[in-house]
């Protein structure tokens, strides 16, 4: 009855994506601190404000850290491999 040419099968994965979304903006989230449970190796850290600016680098975050905080104005992280940044 249903198949990948259907504009009902569209619909509902459109509608359910959009309300997924919408729920999760509700959502609070940190956007200024990262944890690496489960985590097999180091990584780096790169944490970023609004503007694109950094405004804190943590190099060789090792495995299972519970918090790694990037400040007050972080609102963005970038987690890359270790190395020179």
């Amino acid at each position: 009855k249903y198949g990948n040419d259907d504009d009902r099968v569209d619909f509902i994965a459109t509608d359910l994506a959009h309300s997924f979304i919408t729920e999760l903006r509700k959502t609070p989230a940190y956007r200024n601190a990262i944890h690496t449970l489960f985590m097999r190796y180091p990584i780096d850290a790169v944490f970023l404000d609004r503007a694109g600016r950094v405004v804190r680098r943590v190099r060789g975050i090792r495995p299972w850290r519970f918090f790694v905080w990037g400040g007050w104005r972080a609102c963005q992280v970038l987690e890359i491999s270790p190395g020179p940044i």
